[in-house]
């Protein structure tokens, strides 16, 4: 079986729409306005909204806002509390630290990305979930991601460090 044997698939749809087309074989010489309209034409082409089809107060929308507020008096807060009243080792609170901060990092990519990416809430609202088990995904997703490091760091850290030393 030779290189010539080979089927390539066959699209029935192209891969790049006629518009980006155009804008890749046009010239390179742009401003830097030209690159800042053509970056974000596709927010503007949405809405004025930063995430359509959701509920908003003022500015905000409302179910983003509330799990970012969970998130940080939940589990940030309980998290620093934890660690300040409960972990006595230097080890643990290296652990524990760097997991608060990686989760709480994710959550707010979780919460925040405009993009349906997986994990996200916007990828859970555009597979057709309310916002509030939007809410429930996002969160559940920046928990996951925060166990997930904590296990792997703890691993890490036993690995490298002696028992002795990490647990005194």
């Amino acid at each position: 079986m030779g290189v010539d044997d080979v089927e390539l698939p066959q699209f029935t749809e192209p891969l790049v729409n006629s518009e980006q087309a155009k804008s890749d074989t046009q010239d390179t010489n742009t401003t830097e306005e030209d690159n800042y309209d053509s970056s974000t034409a596709w927010l503007s082409s949405l809405s004025d909204k930063w995430y359509p089809d959701e509920w908003y107060i003022w500015h905000f929308p409302v179910a983003r806002t509330l799990t970012s507020a969970f998130w940080i008096y939940n589990i940030v807060w309980g998290g620093i509390d934890f660690i300040l009243d409960y972990v006595c080792t230097t080890g643990l609170r290296a652990t524990f630290w760097s997991a608060l901060w990686v989760s709480t990092a994710f959550a707010a990519y979780s919460i925040y990305a405009w993009k349906p990416l997986p994990m996200t809430f916007t990828f859970a609202r555009k597979s057709g979930l309310d916002q509030f088990w939007c809410m429930i995904y996002a969160t559940y997703q920046g928990a996951l991601a925060g166990i997930a490091f904590f296990v792997i760091f703890f691993c890490g850290l036993t690995y490298y460090v002696p028992v002795e030393d990490f647990w005194d």
